[in-house]
Formats: C-alpha cells, sequence, structure tokens
C-alpha cells in the first residue's frame, strides 16, 4: 500500500507546474496550523514555562558560580603570592616581622578575606583577622609558649589600638587547616569549622612551604561563609524563588533565606557552640522538602546538571540542581529553585496573543498566496536556467529586475558566484604557472650551490639530489634510492678504516629521527678513488613536530684532509729530523774528542773531515782571542770565514753577541760541560737564526761550533702560526663569530685564580632570547640566524672593555664574563645591553612585545676558597630564570649574602 501511494502521489505531482506545488503546501500549511493552534499554544506554554524557568534558574546558578570562583579563588592567590614570595628569596621565614608586614598587607588589599594566617612546626602563629568598624584583630603565638595566645586590636592603618591581651589556646599545629596541610601535602581547602568562639562559620584555604628539609611552614586564608549567605540574598531570584549550597554529605554551606545554616546548641545559652545543619533537615519547609527529593545518589552526585520538579506546600517548584568544584578539592552542591507562579501568567497571556495572530495569518495566507506563489516560481525557473548553463560552463549574467528582496539578493548571490567560479579558475591556471617557475628558480638555486644537497622522505627514499651531489655520487636523480641501497652502492666507509659505515649512524636516518648533526668521519670509494666527505643534516618538521622531510648538505674535504695529514706528517717528520741531527751532532762531538789528537798529526785529514761538518767551527781562549777557525761549506755566507787568529772576539761580533758568547765560554770553562743556546743575527732584510754549541778543549781553550738553524725555525713559526689559527677555530662560534661555550669554561676559570688574591669582584650576566624558538617556527631558521647574528654586533657595541668575553654559551644564550666589576656595574651594562636590543626592533610577531627582547641574569661573587665558578654559574642562571618567571624583557639579580635584590 505505501508503494502503490508514493506512486501515485508521484504520478499526479509530476503534470503539476512550479507554481501549482508552490500552492499546495501552502495551502496544507494554512489550514493545518489554524486545527492545531489551540493544542500547540497549549503545549508551547507548558514548554515556554519549562524552558523560561529552566534558564532563569540557570543563569542564577551561573551567576553563583561566579561568586564562588571569584570570592575562593582570591584565598588560594593570596596564598600563590606568599609562596612565590618566598621561593624569590624577598620572603624570609626566619624573619617574622616580615611576615607580619606580609600578612597585613594582602589582608588590607583583599576585602574579602576574612583572616590571613601563617604557622609552622615550631609553634609560631600569626594571623589578621577583619573585625566590625574597620577594626583588625592581630593574633599571635611563639614556639617557647605556643599554647599562649596574643591578642591586639588595630586600626585600619595596622596601628595599635588598646591594650594587648593574652589568652589560652591550643597551638596552631592542632588548627583544622594545619593538621589538612600536613596530611595532603599541597594546596588545598581545610574542613568547614567554627572560627574561635565567633557565632560563624569557616572554611581555611592553606597553602604549605616547603623545601629539601621538608615543610617551612604553612599559609592559609580564613572566609567567613555568612558572606555567601549575604549574596545569596541579594539574588533577584530569591525574592520569590530559593538557592541553598550544601556540601556533598548535605551540610549546609548557605541559603539565599532569613533561616541560618546552623542552630546553636541547646548546652551553650549564648549561641558560641554552633552546630551544622543538614539540607534536609532545615527550618525552612521548602529546602527540607527540595533536599528529600534529591536524596537519591543517582541525582544528588551526577556530573552533569539536574532538572527535576517538586511538589513544596501544593506548588510546583523548578529545581536546577549542580555540582561545583574547584581544583582544590572543594566539592560542594548548588541548588536553585523556583515555583511557577513566579511567571505562569505571562505565559498565559502569551499563548492567547499566539492564537489571536494566527487567526489573522491564516486570512493574510489565503489572499495572498497565489500572489506570491506565481511571484515565487517565475524567477526560480530562470535561477534553474541558469545553474544548467553554468554546469555547462557558459555563463549568462542574470537580470537583476525582481522587487523581492530575498530573490534580489539570491540573484546577486548566483551572478557573483558564478563570476567567482569564472575568476577562481583563471585565477588557479596563474597560480599553478607561477608554482611551475618559482620551482624551476628553486632547482636551479640548488643545482648552483657550490655543495651537494639531497632530500629524503619519511621512508628514508632520495627524493631529490642536486648536480653536486650527482656528481659526487655518481648516480642519477630520476632514480631515488633507500638510505641502505645509497650506502651500498656507494661504499660508504668510516674515514681511515676498511670498516662500512653504520646505516644506523647515517646522518640521514639520525636527521629522520629527529636530530641535527654535523659529521666529518664518512668516505667514499670508488674506482681507486677516496672521497672524503662533510655532510650536515637537518630535520624538516610538520605543524604536529613530526619530521616530514630530512636535508642532507654535503661536500668534498679531501684536499682539506689531506693538508691535514700532511701537517700531521711534517710535524713528525720535523721530530725526527731534529732528534736525528742531535743525535747525529752528539756523535760528532764524541768523534771529534777522539780524533783531536790524530788531527793535530794529519792536517790533510783534518781539513777533509771540517769540510763535510756543515758548522763554522772556532777555537777561542778565556779572554775571547780566536785561536783558529775551521770553516764548513754551508755557514759562511760572505764566502769565507770572518774570524781570524789573533783577533779578539770584541772586535768581530755586536756587543750584546759578544757578551752572550763570552758568558757561556766562561760556563763551558767553569764546569765543563757542554753549552748550547740559540740567538738571531740580522743579514740583509732577513735575519738569520744561529744555534751555538761550546765545548771545553782544555782549562783555557774552548770549541766554539756555531750552526745555521733558520729553515727550522722558520717550519717551527709555520707550525705555530697553524697550531694558533686550529686553536682560534676551536674557540670560536661559527655562526656569530664570537666565543663558544668551550672558550667560556676556560676563560672564567683563567679568570678565577687571578681575582683570587686581589679579592676583585667577577660579575656574570646570561642572557637569553625571548621566545626565540617561536621566531624560528614563525620566520624559519636563516631570518633566526641572522637575529642572532644582528643581536651579537648589539651586544659588542655595547661590550667596549677589552678584558670582557662575550660568548655563545647554548643556542639562543650568550654569556658575559666581567672581571674585576662590581653589581652595579654589571647591572647598568645589562641596562644598556637591553636599550640597544630594544632599539633594534626586530619584528617578532609570536612574542607578546611584537618585537625581539631578551631577558638576563646577573651574579657578582669575590672568588675565595668557598666559591666556584660552577656556584657563579648557578647564580646567575637562576637569577636567568626568575626574570624569565616575572614576565621576561627584563634582567634579575641574585642576592648574595647581605647584598639588595634588584630587577628592572
Amino acid at each position: 500500500m505505501p508503494n502503490s501511494f508514493k506512486s501515485w502521489f508521484l504520478k499526479a505531482t509530476s503534470k503539476l507546474s512550479l507554481q501549482g506545488l508552490l500552492i499546495l503546501p501552502f495551502l496544507l500549511q494554512t489550514v493545518g496550523i489554524v486545527g492545531l493552534v489551540g493544542y500547540l499554544s497549549y503545549r508551547t506554554g507548558q514548554q515556554a514555562v519549562n524552558d523560561l524557568a529552566n534558564q532563569l534558574i540557570q543563569e542564577n546558578t551561573k551567576l553563583v558560580e561566579a561568586r564562588l570562583d571569584a570570592y575562593l579563588e582570591t584565598a588560594h592567590q593570596i596564598n600563590q603570592t606568599h609562596q612565590l614570595l618566598v621561593q624569590s628569596g624577598q620572603l624570609d621565614l626566619q624573619d617574622i616581622g616580615q611576615i607580619e608586614q606580609n600578612l597585613l598587607a594582602q589582608l588590607q588589599q583583599h576585602p574579602t578575606a576574612s583572616s590571613v594566617l601563617y604557622g609552622d612546626p615550631q609553634g609560631t602563629f600569626r594571623a589578621f583577622s577583619r573585625r566590625e568598624n574597620d577594626q583588625i584583630e592581630a593574633s599571635f603565638a611563639n614556639p617557647d609558649v605556643p599554647t599562649r595566645l596574643g591578642v591586639q586590636l588595630l586600626d585600619v592603618q595596622g596601628e595599635p589600638l588598646g591594650r594587648r591581651k593574652t589568652l589560652d589556646s591550643f597551638p596552631v599545629t592542632d588548627s583544622p587547616w594545619y593538621q589538612a596541610a600536613v596530611t595532603s601535602g599541597q594546596p588545598g581547602w581545610s574542613p568547614v569549622f567554627q572560627m574561635s568562639q565567633d557565632s560563624t562559620f569557616v572554611i581555611d584555604a592553606y597553602q604549605p612551604v616547603d623545601d629539601a628539609q621538608g615543610l617551612q611552614g604553612i599559609f592559609a586564608v580564613n572566609l567567613s561563609l555568612i558572606e555567601l549567605d549575604k549574596f545569596l540574598s541579594t539574588l533577584e531570584i530569591s525574592q520569590s524563588g530559593l538557592v541553598f549550597v550544601t556540601e556533598a554529605d548535605g551540610s549546609l554551606i548557605a541559603t539565599s533565606t532569613e533561616d541560618l545554616p546552623f542552630s546553636a546548641d541547646g548546652s551553650e545559652a549564648q549561641g558560641t557552640n554552633l552546630r551544622r545543619l543538614r539540607s534536609a533537615s532545615s527550618q525552612n519547609s521548602a529546602i527540607a522538602q527540595i533536599s528529600q527529593a534529591l536524596q537519591n545518589p543517582a541525582v544528588f552526585n551526577r556530573t552533569d546538571p539536574a532538572y527535576l520538579q517538586v511538589n513544596v506546600n501544593k506548588e510546583r517548584y523548578f529545581v536546577h540542581h549542580q555540582i561545583y568544584r574547584d581544583p582544590y578539592g572543594l566539592d560542594w552542591r548548588i541548588t536553585t529553585a523556583l515555583p511557577s507562579s513566579h511567571f505562569i501568567g505571562q505565559i498565559l497571556a502569551s499563548t492567547q496573543r499566539t492564537i489571536l495572530l494566527c487567526v489573522l495569518a491564516l486570512l493574510g495566507d489565503l489572499v495572498f498566496l497565489c500572489l506570491i506563489s506565481r511571484w515565487i516560481a517565475y524567477p526560480i525557473l530562470r535561477l534553474h536556467r541558469g545553474a544548467k548553463q553554468l554546469a555547462t560552463g557558459k555563463f549568462q549574467r542574470l537580470p537583476e529586475t525582481y522587487s523581492f528582496v530575498e530573490l534580489k539578493e539570491l540573484t546577486h548571490t548566483f551572478n557573483d558566484m558564478a563570476g567567482q567560479v569564472k575568476q577562481s579558475l583563471d585565477t588557479m591556471r596563474s597560480l599553478t604557472r607561477k608554482l611551475l617557475e618559482s620551482e624551476a628558480r628553486l632547482l636551479t638555486f640548488l643545482d648552483a650551490l657550490p655543495v651537494g644537497v639531497a632530500l629524503h622522505s619519511t621512508d628514508g627514499a632520495v627524493m631529490y639530489l642536486n648536480q653536486v651531489a650527482q656528481q659526487l655520487l655518481s648516480t642519477d636523480a630520476t632514480a631515488p634510492e633507500s638510505i641502505d641501497h645509497l650506502a651500498k652502492s656507494q661504499q660508504a666507509y668510516r674515514a681511515g678504516t676498511d670498516q662500512p659505515y653504520p646505516v644506523s649512524e647515517m646522518p640521514a636516518v639520525q636527521t629522520l629521527s629527529g636530530q641535527s648533526v654535523v659529521i666529518d668521519d664518512l668516505e667514499i670509494r670508488r674506482n681507486e678513488t677516496t672521497i672524503a666527505l662533510e655532510i650536515k643534516g637537518t630535520p624538516i618538521f610538520d605543524e604536529h613536530q613530526q619530521v616530514t622531510y630530512a636535508i642532507i648538505v654535503f661536500q668534498d674535504i679531501t684536499l682539506r684532509k689531506q693538508a691535514e695529514t700532511v701537517i700531521s706528517d711534517y710535524n713528525r717528520a720535523l721530530e725526527s729530523q731534529v732528534l736525528k741531527r742531535t743525535l747525529d751532532l752528539e756523535k760528532e762531538i764524541q768523534e771529534r774528542k777522539r780524533t783531536e789528537e790524530q788531527l793535530r798529526q794529519s792536517q790533510a785529514t783534518q781539513q777533509a773531515i771540517l769540510a763535510a761538518i756543515p758548522d763554522i767551527l772556532i777555537r777561542l781562549n778565556r779572554d775571547g782571542i780566536y785561536l783558529s777557525c775551521l770553516s764548513g761549506d754551508e755557514i759562511t755566507r760572505q764566502g769565507s770565514c770572518p774570524y781570524h787568529p789573533q783577533k779578539s772576539i770584541f772586535d768581530k761580533l755586536p756587543p750584546d753577541l759578544t757578551d752572550l758568547r763570552m758568558h757561556y765560554v766562561r760556563q763551558a770553562l767553569t764546569t765543563g760541560q757542554r753549552q748550547v743556546y740559540e740567538h738571531t743575527i740580522p743579514f740583509g732584510e732577513t735575519v738569520l737564526h744561529e744555534e751555538t754549541r761550546i765545548v771545553r778543549l782544555t782549562d783555557d781553550e774552548v770549541l766554539v761550533m756555531v750552526r745555521d738553524i733558520t729553515d727550522r725555525k722558520q717550519a717551527e713559526a709555520q707550525l705555530h702560526q697553524a697550531n694558533l689559527k686550529l686553536e682560534q677555530l676551536a674557540e670560536t662560534d661559527a655562526l656569530t663569530q664570537v666565543a663558544n661555550r668551550r672558550h667560556f669554561d676556560r676563560f672564567l676559570q683563567e679568570q678565577w685564580q687571578p681575582l683570587n688574591p686581589s679579592k676583585q669582584p667577577l660579575s656574570l650576566i646570561l642572557l637569553d632570547i625571548d621566545y626565540f624558538k617561536l621566531f624560528n617556527d614563525t620566520y624559519g631558521h636563516p631570518a633566526g640566524d641572522a637575529c642572532l647574528q644582528q643581536l651579537v654586533q648589539a651586544f659588542q657595541t655595547v661590550v667596549q672593555n677589552p678584558d670582557y668575553l662575550v660568548a655563545r654559551y647554548g643556542g639562543e644564550e650568550f654569556g658575559l664574563i666581567l672581571p674585576s666589576t662590581s653589581w652595579q656595574a654589571a647591572i647598568a651594562l645589562a641596562t644598556q645591553l637591553r636599550t640597544a636590543v630594544q632599539e633594534l626592533a626586530i619584528p617578532h610577531t609570536a612574542s607578546p612585545r611584537k618585537v625581539v627582547t631578551i631577558s638576563m641574569g646577573i651574579s657578582c661573587l669575590v672568588p675565595t676558597s668557598q666559591t666556584s665558578p660552577a656556584m657563579l654559574i648557578k647564580q646567575t642562571d637562576q637569577a636567568l630564570y626568575a626574570a624569565k618567571q616575572q614576565g621576561r624583557h627584563c634582567y634579575f639579580t641574585y642576592k648574595m649574602l647581605e647584598g639588595p635584590l634588584y630587577s628592572g
């Protein structure tokens, strides 16, 4: 039957025009309104009552929640302020006067707090409570008699009023808030309890303060629950409805009625001993009956709001029940109730007006039904034809000549949409062309780089190789390879060994794991050719910090490795040659001693031997008179020996060289030991280096052997310069060209020792670029490197003292070592550094200040046996952390002993 009816309906309506189809539903709808208006009006009225009641009581519940949030959060904010002051060193728990000043100041600044308290395990207790007539009651107890409580009234300025009195009380360690803090060990709320002999109940927010030795003290803030009663009674809903707050066990916290949430114990006529009431036992019948209806645990403890209706004294109440919890363990229930008589009259009047309007609408619809359907059908058909043309790629703008506002907007929107589609197609084609051009320029740029560039996907496959990379690897960029296959095909070995380079240690593998690596111990061997490579890997992350690509940059460092090998071989050869020459000379001297007599007997033999020796041999007596001169082939650059027999050494040599030589002559004659020394002699535009050896022949005669060592000295000088350059490179940061961490540590250790005897202070500044990771994420790492270089130039402009050291401590952190510099001078320099960075005004949209800023930590120590560089660094790092905690773009100093604490 349904299928046959559907077929009949489709067959019947298929012959109708659009105008007919528009008239039919309008007619059915209009007739149906008249028949259903009465029923719908009744149901609508009932639903409106429920919706309005639920909305009204929900808004009042939110108002109560907001009040509770503000009222309760203030207490923990006061405690957190005390904890922060203690951690930063601005509040000393050993200084009870300073604690009293802070407690009084917090009570004066926060009018919602009833009392501000402090206690410690030794029995120290301090409390400041708000009293009538703007007076403040100060209570205190000391460790010597923790049960004796002193009470003093103060005015609003904290000045004493009247005489102090003493009360016998229990120690602070027995207080409910103190016991709860010791048990939990973290911030929280105490149970609700009666405050001393006051006729009200309170709840305390507590904050324990610990260090390495354990619990040091507990701060607490006292809140009076009577303030919540006063607030609930001021709500507009309280005039006809009611609001009450209970604990999880049903005990009343506060109500909007005049009935108190507690009663006086019958044994205490004055009402000083109070007893809390359960909501189901309240003197207010509405609260009692609603609480009994809520006693079902499935309703009372449900996490989402509960809506229900309760009959109280033959009147229906709309009830909203909700759990209220805070981060510190508070678990309360908020119940809002409103009688139906509050708004039922307005709903009935609204229902009558609705029925009248429906009748008038029915008459109007019947009159204009045909005209409206005709008016709508014609332009819709025009839009239909236009949409069919747009689907085929043809666009013809529709005329906007209709008086119907929505239809004019629809026609205008259709024309705009069609135009935007056409424009989007044109823009997409243009962007595609520009994208291809940009990709071509990027590939051209990468191919022009003098280093090899490879791009790896997350599975390790090679996605791109530039021309240099293809030449070095002798592979085709169109044939991607995996890392494993590439390592085997290129025969990658660990430098200087026959061990294949492990795939797990390949730069691409480590980079894909999220590490930035630099290696220079990999070489590839191909066709009996070995190519040493220096490789740097950089990971590319997506917005979820997942590695998407790995960029590997490598270059041929074979020549550099060969140069290093040559230098190393040269050093070893030089050492070997010097040792060999020394041993040879020793042998020659011994041989000369053994053959001295033979040389005297045979002049020809003597000349032959001397001709083979590349030294000048001179015989001198004690007075510096030349006895004889025997010259080798390589020594005398004038062509003959300049020393003549019976001439004095004082006539042939410069005075300084003469004195030096005569000194060693006397040493050789006195001690009988060989004397060896080196000296220089100007020779034209150059300087000659000579080595002189003096050996005693007799008691009054010595043999002087002079050797030219100019070539050796030049080689040693070149080697020394190379070592100095290597040492400089090892202690310089490659990006910023300032000292690196290694230079920083060595310089600090060197400065620590010289300053110790003089008792001069040594200051240290550690500065960190604020939100620098966000800067790199926003502008890219090249822009981050340029930013670091700009900042270093600004630092060097400010730091003019040549004794100071500016070093890159690590990443975006820099260190300034300031020898013989006091606290005040270091603070002045930090102020100049912050001003110089601020004047650069480097844009940083991810920073709250929209420009690049720095945070600095400052510390100063006098080097002693009880201090160390590590202590200075630790103190400065703590000051830097404090500067960041205070909002960055500032400096923070570490307080040393009695020294003041500055921040700017």
